[in-house]
């Protein structure tokens, strides 16, 4: 009877074991899964979205009934994946712990009309998400709406980003731990951060959820990016105030001194060839045209087009023109800039630059003028302007 007992023991570890077995790997995954209306036919491709631009993991093609199933392997740490179809997407975030999170939607709204089960966080970045979505629509209103006047275009600007912050700020502030927090932290509009880490009210937001992410999650990779944000934020911040503070007090001192006052903030970066290049050199020669874009974006082409002409009708006339790329990834800006003429310059810090601090580049791309020698600095808004300037 103890024999018999002991092979029944056995037989259940022996089940117990197998069972564990058969769950160990649907243990370390996470599941998206739900169904897309109208959607067969067409891909729909799940994508890792990292510090440095989406990676596609899966893609299914969906059938007559819409229903889409894709598990993965857990991250290390809370992370952030997307689904697009077409050119619209649909982000969501994943926990280090087993889950499954039901993403239903219809492929004509795919980016709007969803709903969310099983996720708490998707849901509340669904929330932000679509606060963002409509920051997008009225930003392009008002591009075609201001007609070149660049301060009704910042108040309104202004205005539309605010809106969109108070619903991301509910999430910041109240558990800025939270992965809702630094989604809502890191969105963009046109390629521009909408909290501006060098801005003074922005900064205090990085801030937070910096502290937060290195005290809970230090060896988190991305609380590393966003420490090192918000240091250098932190320190852009300062370096505004006190050339706020020169400038209240006056330049008496830098005359008497002898120092040259510039009206720009200068800077050195390589160029394609990898040599660095400081602007001041250029500006001492010449009146230079400075250029700040992205070759990431749809509007890079024709930005270049553009620059192209004002190259072919100005170079000979003296003026430089200086590019200066917010681009993170160097292959996509060296493969972009390869037969551009003119100065090409490459800041890796992208977005999150200090020159976006320094220069108030409150949209991309962004044109100025700097006189020889630095004595005046305009911020271009059309071709006629600097063609009124350069005369």
């Amino acid at each position: 009877m103890k024999h018999n007992n002991f092979i029944l023991l056995l037989l259940s570890l022996g089940i117990g074991l197998l069972a564990l077995a058969g769950c160990s790997k649907s243990d370390e995954q996470f599941r998206v899964q739900g169904t897309i209306s109208e959607s067969e036919g067409q891909t729909l491709y799940l994508e890792y979205q990292g510090l440095t631009g989406a990676e596609m993991i899966d893609s299914i093609v969906l059938e007559r009934n819409g229903s889409y199933q894709f598990d993965e392997p857990l991250p290390k740490y809370p992370d952030f994946y997307r689904l697009r179809l077409g050119k619209q997407v649909i982000p969501f975030a994943v926990d280090t712990l087993p889950s499954t999170t039901t993403i239903n939607g219809d492929s004509r709204n795919f980016a709007t009309s969803y709903s969310v089960e099983g996720n708490l966080p998707t849901s509340q970045i669904r929330e932000v998400w679509l606060a963002l979505l409509d920051a997008n629509v009225a930003l392009s209103k008002l591009e075609g709406s201001v007609m070149g006047n660049q301060e009704l275009y910042v108040a309104q600007r202004d205005s539309i980003f605010d809106r969109y912050k108070e619903v991301a700020r509910k999430y910041i502030y109240t558990n800025p731990q939270s992965p809702v927090a630094y989604f809502a932290l890191f969105q963009q509009v046109d390629g521009n951060l909408v909290f501006n880490p060098y801005d003074r009210t922005d900064s205090k937001a990085f801030a937070a959820i910096a502290n937060t992410y290195n005290t809970f999650q230090p060896e988190n990779p991305r609380t590393k990016h966003l420490y090192d944000l918000a240091l250098r934020s932190i320190a852009v911040v300062r370096q505004q105030n006190k050339v706020a503070e020169q400038q209240r007090n006056g330049t008496e001192l830098l005359k008497e001194a002898g120092v040259k006052e510039t009206s720009y903030i200068d800077f050195t970066l390589p160029n394609k060839e990898g040599q660095e290049v400081t602007l001041s050199a250029l500006v001492a020669k010449q009146d230079v045209l400075l250029a700040f874009s992205t070759m990431q974006a749809n509007w890079a082409a024709d930005f270049n087009s553009a620059l192209a002409e004002l190259y072919g009708k100005y170079a000979s006339r003296g003026v430089q023109i200086v590019q200066v790329g917010l681009d993170a990834d160097p292959h996509i800006w060296i493969s972009a800039t390869k037969d551009l003429p003119w100065i090409n310059l490459q800041d890796r810090d992208g977005s999150y630059s200090k020159l976006v601090g320094f220069y108030n580049l409150y949209r991309l791309p962004s044109l100025f003028l700097i006189t020889k020698g630095g004595g005046e600095l305009y911020r271009i808004e059309s071709v006629s302007q600097l063609e009124r300037l350069l005369k």
